[in-house]
């Protein structure tokens, strides 16, 4: 499956699309300037593997998540070089 930058920003993600999502880390980094908590961002510790999750779900990037929803593994280089595309996109 080749996946499109359009394609993962609008893949669903938290409480809206990849593309809400990434735009409100840059909101936040730019509201908190050198006070941005990159461990943190938006509250929660595990903000990456969110994305990841939702990118093994649709199919994107290979992985696995058990039956509780929680991700077991994937292959995150794969998911940060379409991230990157993505955000490339976002201009």
């Amino acid at each position: 499956m080749t996946t499109t930058p359009e394609q993962l920003l609008d893949l669903p993600i938290a409480e809206g699309t990849l593309r809400s999502y990434l735009l409100g880390l840059l909101h936040t980094l730019w509201a908190e300037g050198s006070d941005f908590s990159s461990k943190r961002p938006l509250g929660d510790t595990d903000w990456q593997w969110i994305v990841y999750t939702a990118m093994v779900n649709a199919g994107h990037v290979e992985g696995q998540v058990d039956s509780d929803g929680y991700l077991m593994g994937a292959d995150t280089d794969t998911a940060d070089r379409l991230i990157a595309g993505a955000i490339t996109a976002l201009h």
